[in-house]
């Protein structure tokens, strides 16, 4: 049963994470979630987060917005590592770096690429490999790790945000390293807890992510597919349906002021099995126990539609989204079948 042995962790600074000598290939191809994250350590020393939104204006700029230079060759200049696999395959990398007891700062603007690179080896430590690609909401970066990365190591990297370094390439402006840092120039907010639940060899992840400032606006996304989460991202080369019921059509979002959310349901073709839940909007992180209980339990998208939720309220918006999906809602139009 899933309420066996399911524990909850806060995000805090606790023992090193364990790091793999070959971490899995899919470590570095982690996707990119529906929002903006944080830099998350997992205590098994898997690594992703955020290096900077995207169209934001960094922050040691007053009079202008300088924005995050979109890379023109897909991170190669950043890339230059390479760690092998748990799967025997060779993966190209970057280094998430950070001070220790070295001088652990930026690379000074006068400096060229290879110079700045210098420095950065010359005054930090490794304490990650991770591969950086332009996502929908900013550039994100996943990977591991260093192996042999001690406490005092894991606990810098997760007090300090990364911030990038951009350099003259040819034409443009490439990422040529990412540094642990104090102060950032493009800060994301961090939800004060981040809960991973674990039960029976099956993994729920549940991802607080915040773009608020008090933490009204919470996006939880759940999943479970054998020993993983699986989200619409993750499910690329994997045939699902999708069925998404927004919350400008709930009453009750609609009485809080708080219509900007949506409930989104992944559902195996043909058996319409669960296969995934993401919710974005208030209280996301109470609603998501519906879809988790009912991953476990196996359910299809009949089993969440006749499933009775009191009106008006923020649960309903679970069942619609099943509905959605069997085409019984009556409160919007259902999708056309193809």
């Amino acid at each position: 049963m899933l309420g066996e042995g399911i524990r909850l962790e806060r995000a805090a600074l606790t023992a090193a994470a364990t790091a793999p000598e070959h971490p899995p290939r899919d470590w570095f191809y982690t996707p990119e979630p529906p929002g903006l994250m944080p830099l998350t350590i997992t205590d098994d020393g898997r690594v992703f987060g955020h290096l900077a939104p995207k169209d934001a204006c960094h922050q040691g700029f007053a009079d202008s917005c300088v924005t995050p230079p979109l890379s023109q060759t897909n991170y190669a200049v950043f890339h230059v590592g390479e760690v092998e696999t748990a799967e025997g395959d060779h993966v190209a990398v970057g280094k998430l770096m950070y001070g220790g007891n070295k001088n652990g700062k930026h690379a000074p603007l006068h400096l060229s690429r290879m110079e700045a690179s210098q420095h950065y080896d010359d005054n930090s430590h490794v304490g990650a490999y991770v591969r950086a690609t332009q996502g929908q909401h900013g550039i994100w970066l996943s990977g591991a790790l260093r192996p042999g990365i001690d406490q005092a190591g894991v606990a810098e990297l997760k007090a300090n945000p990364p911030s990038g370094d951009w350099r003259p390439h040819e034409r443009s402006l490439e990422l040529i390293a990412a540094l642990a840092v104090p102060v950032p120039g493009y800060p994301i907010p961090r939800a004060d807890v981040a809960m991973i639940a674990s039960a029976e060899g099956a993994h729920v992840e549940a991802l607080i992510l915040t773009g608020g400032e008090v933490l009204p606006h919470e996006s939880i996304v759940a999943g479970l597919v054998a020993s993983g989460v699986l989200s619409q991202s993750e499910a690329q080369g994997i045939e699902v349906e999708k069925a998404s019921f927004p919350w400008a059509a709930s009453g009750r979002a609609l009485s809080l002021g708080r219509d900007e959310g949506v409930t989104k349901l992944l559902f195996e073709p043909g058996t319409r099995r669960l296969l995934g839940a993401g919710i974005v909007g208030p209280n996301a992180g109470e609603l998501i126990a519906e879809t988790v209980h009912a991953l476990e339990l196996g359910a299809d998208a009949e089993d969440l539609s006749l499933t009775v939720h009191p009106h008006p309220t923020l649960s309903e918006t679970i069942g619609f989204a099943a509905e959605m999906a069997e085409g019984t809602i009556t409160d919007l139009m259902p999708p056309r079948r193809r």
